[in-house]
C-alpha cells in the first residue's frame, strides 16, 4: 500500500481547470492538453496535478506538520507540465513553498482574466522569441566558459594537455553559476532541457577530470603533467582521448540547440 497522500481525481481535474489547462509557471504556461491525432476518442496531456509540499516523507518540500486532508487538499496542489513539475522538485532551494504558491495565484488570476476572450497568437509567438532567447544564453554561457582568446567567440576548446587558464579556473567553479542556469538558462521545452543537462554533465566531467589529474600553471594555460618520467602512460593517454571524445560531442550538442534556435 503507497504511503503517498495523493490527489483525488477530481481535485487534479479542477486545478487543471482553474488555470485552463495550461502550466502554471509563468515563464513556461504550455498548453498541457489537446486532441491525439490519429484517435478521435482520446487526449494527448502532458499535465501534472503536482504537490507544493511533498506527498510523502523525502520528498521536496515535505511538512511533517500537515495532515494528510491537508496534503490532499487542492491548496496543496499546482498545475504544471511534466518539465516544469520534475524542475519544481529538483531544485527545492529556487522553487519554495511561497514561490510556488505565487505562480499558482498568478496563472489562476490570469486563467480567469481570459474566460471569453480570443487567443492572441502574438502571446505564443511572445513566448517561442523568449524561449529562443533563454536558449541563446545558454548558448553563449557555454561559449563564455570554454572562451579563448586565440580561437576567438564561437569556439569550442577540446585540447585537454594544454587548458587557457582562463577556461581552467572557470570550469573548476562551474558551481558558481548553477543556479543562474536552472532560473535564467534552462529551456521549458523537455527535449532542449535534455540535451541541456548532457552539456552540463560533460562539464562537471571535465571539470572532475581537471581536478583528479596533475595540472601545473604555465603564463597562459595549465598543462597536464607527464605521470611517467618525460612522456605520458598509455593509461593517461587513453583518459585524455575519452575526455577528447566527450568534449567534441558537446561541440555537437550545442550545435543542436543552434538548429533548434532557427526552427523556432
Amino acid at each position: 500500500m503507497s504511503n503517498r497522500d495523493d490527489f483525488a481525481e477530481s481535485t487534479k481535474r479542477t486545478l487543471a481547470e482553474r488555470v485552463g489547462y495550461r502550466c502554471s509557471n509563468p515563464k513556461c504556461g504550455v498548453a498541457t492538453a489537446g486532441a491525439k491525432i490519429g484517435c478521435t476518442n482520446k487526449a494527448a496531456k502532458i499535465g501534472v496535478a503536482a504537490h507544493i509540499t511533498a506527498a510523502a516523507p523525502g520528498g521536496a518540500r515535505y511538512d511533517p506538520k500537515l495532515t494528510t486532508s491537508q496534503r490532499k487538499n487542492i491548496s496543496n496542489g499546482i498545475w504544471l507540465c511534466h518539465s516544469c513539475s520534475v524542475l519544481i522538485d529538483n531544485d527545492e532551494f529556487n522553487y519554495s513553498v511561497e514561490h510556488i504558491n505565487g505562480w499558482k495565484s498568478q496563472a489562476e488570476l490570469s486563467a480567469n482574466a481570459q474566460i471569453g476572450k480570443r487567443s492572441n497568437n502574438a502571446n505564443n509567438a511572445l513566448f517561442h522569441q523568449a524561449e529562443s532567447a533563454r536558449i541563446k544564453q545558454f548558448i553563449d554561457f557555454i561559449y563564455d566558459l570554454f572562451y579563448e582568446f586565440d580561437l576567438g567567440l564561437g569556439s569550442l576548446s577540446v585540447d585537454v594537455y594544454y587548458v587557457d587558464k582562463f577556461v581552467f579556473e572557470k570550469i573548476i567553479n562551474i558551481d558558481n553559476h548553477h543556479q543562474t542556469y536552472q532560473q535564467e538558462y534552462r529551456s521549458y521545452d523537455f527535449h532542449i532541457q535534455n540535451v541541456q543537462s548532457e552539456i552540463m554533465d560533460i562539464i562537471y566531467f571535465y571539470k572532475n577530470f581537471l581536478i583528479e589529474n596533475n595540472y601545473y600553471e604555465l603564463a597562459n594555460s595549465f598543462k597536464l603533467r607527464e605521470d611517467r618520467q618525460y612522456y605520458y602512460s598509455q593509461e593517461l593517454e587513453n583518459k585524455v582521448e575519452y575526455m577528447c571524445t566527450k568534449l567534441k560531442g558537446l561541440s555537437s550538442l550545442v550545435y543542436e540547440l543552434h538548429k533548434f534556435r532557427e526552427r523556432r
